[in-house]
């Protein structure tokens, strides 16, 4: 949770870090013992929330009326928004897109990946703000042209006005979930910004391959940029996804792709997840 350092001090974000941590742990502990392990790993949504912008888990922390250190997590935010601070992810992407962006063509254009549709939304104002054109792809676009939606482009018309090099914005912010499998992007765009990540590995390499695929002509350099805030859960899922990415591709190299197998259970997988959380939470307390 560094990404607020430059207005509280590091021990201030150490102490949030842990009371956080500590809090989503009780949740995942508890679903472990009434043995619904995959209820856990949605706990962790708030230290997902939390690592790329900590604002997210306010709704959250006012909900513990009584706990004294939510009380005191909430008045540190409270010096943040009135001191319109932004998260370090927020800044490090404006500074990615504007290098990215004096490059011609597709070399030029970006799509940002987030989970998170208030994350999306926010991070759409901010580098509008900053004169970083931007369109979102999420849950509530339309997919097609509707009377009843005038004023709101549709995702079939913001695909297509990517495409043309005269485009009035080069940086497309969408959520995996809702459009991952729908567009091709790999004629347009050749750079993609991950501003947070789940434990999915599926949707994430789905996501890759919408910039990377088969057209590509030769000369073209695919680049992912992967925003990670240092002692979060980040540093976690991003392991986590490079060992299933792995083993993925391992099986698919084999001769015989053993497809029935390729996992034993989701519910067993999710609790992997979720034990490496736990495993990780625990070595910070020895």
């Amino acid at each position: 949770f560094y990404s607020w350092r430059p207005f509280l001090t590091k021990e201030a974000m150490s102490w949030i870090n842990a009371f956080i941590e500590g809090k989503s742990i009780e949740g995942v502990r508890e679903d472990i013992r009434r043995g619904k392990p995959s209820l856990g790993k949605n706990k962790l949504l708030r230290l997902r929330q939390a690592a790329t912008n900590i604002c997210m888990i306010e709704k959250m922390l006012r909900s513990d009326a009584q706990d004294e250190g939510a009380q005191n997590v909430l008045e540190a935010l409270d010096k943040i928004h009135n001191s319109n601070e932004v998260p370090a992810k927020y800044e490090k992407c404006l500074e990615l897109l504007r290098k990215l962006q004096s490059r011609p063509g597709k070399e030029g254009k970006a799509i940002i990946w987030s989970h998170n549709v208030a994350n999306i939304q926010q991070l759409s104002k901010f580098l509008h703000a900053n004169d970083i054109g931007n369109e979102m792809l999420y849950g509530a676009t339309p997919i097609d042209s509707s009377d009843d939606y005038d004023d709101v482009k549709s995702r079939n018309e913001i695909i297509d006005a990517f495409h043309h090099d005269d485009s009035k914005f080069k940086v497309i912010i969408a959520n995996p979930q809702a459009v991952g499998e729908s567009i091709s992007l790999h004629k347009a765009c050749l750079n993609a910004i991950y501003m947070d990540r789940d434990f999915n590995a599926a949707t994430f390499i789905q996501s890759k391959d919408r910039i990377h695929r088969y057209g590509l002509e030769q000369k073209d350099e695919v680049n992912y940029f992967f925003l990670i805030c240092a002692n979060t859960v980040d540093e976690k899922i991003d392991n986590r996804l490079a060992e299933k990415e792995k083993r993925m591709q391992e099986m698919i190299d084999k001769e015989d792709i053993p497809l029935l197998s390729l996992y034993a259970s989701e519910d067993e997988e999710d609790y992997d997840d979720v034990k490496a959380c736990l495993d990780s939470y625990e070595r910070k307390r020895v």
